[in-house]
């Protein structure tokens, strides 16, 4: 198991220059995104950076949300907080937020390499995550793997097994397509 802290965060700019990200964890090949576990903040609204090929979970881990809508057909996709939604990510999206800044957990991954899901569950007590590659991000409250303590935005990577604690965490889910 990997333990990654805010601390070990990697800040990088938005492809299109709008904010800021921070790189949780991530695989790539050839150096193109396999999957990318990331956060950001969203301060006021704008375009989404698009990600051809790929699809992207956003989540909005703490504020009212956001509403998205496709500049070039006008779908609109609702984002409430806590609900992990699944995105197109080759669209460059306009984003309005709901009421106030927002942050996102933004799980993007290559569906031609990997299937990967994301679910908010609230931990009161035990609970076994699967035993694939798989991860769990605490959005708030305290939980403990193998005898290590984590708290809020600190990320658990790897076959986890046995959770404990009182939080309510992103259960992130990763298998490869062969």
């Amino acid at each position: 198991m990997h333990v990654v802290r805010p601390a070990d965060w990697i800040n990088m700019d938005w492809r299109n220059g709008g904010g800021v990200t921070s790189e949780i964890a991530a695989k790539r090949q050839v150096g193109e995104i396999v999957w990318r576990m990331s956060t950001a903040i969203v301060d006021k609204n704008g375009k989404y950076s698009p990600f051809p090929g790929l699809t992207r979970i956003s989540t909005a881990i703490d504020g009212a949300g956001t509403t998205l809508r496709d500049p070039d057909n006008g779908d609109r996709v609702d984002i409430p907080p806590r609900c992990p939604t699944t995105l197109n990510g080759s669209i460059a999206w306009d984003g309005i937020l709901t009421d106030g800044p927002i942050r996102h957990f933004n799980m993007i991954f290559d569906p031609c390499k990997v299937c990967a899901s994301v679910a908010v569950l609230q931990l009161n007590g035990r609970a076994a995550p699967s035993n694939c590659l798989s991860a769990i991000f605490c959005i708030d409250g305290q939980f403990e793997v193998q005898d290590i303590q984590f708290g809020k935005h600190d990320l658990a990577l790897g076959p986890i097994g046995e959770i404990y604690g009182k939080a309510i965490v992103l259960n992130i889910r990763l298998a490869n397509r062969f």
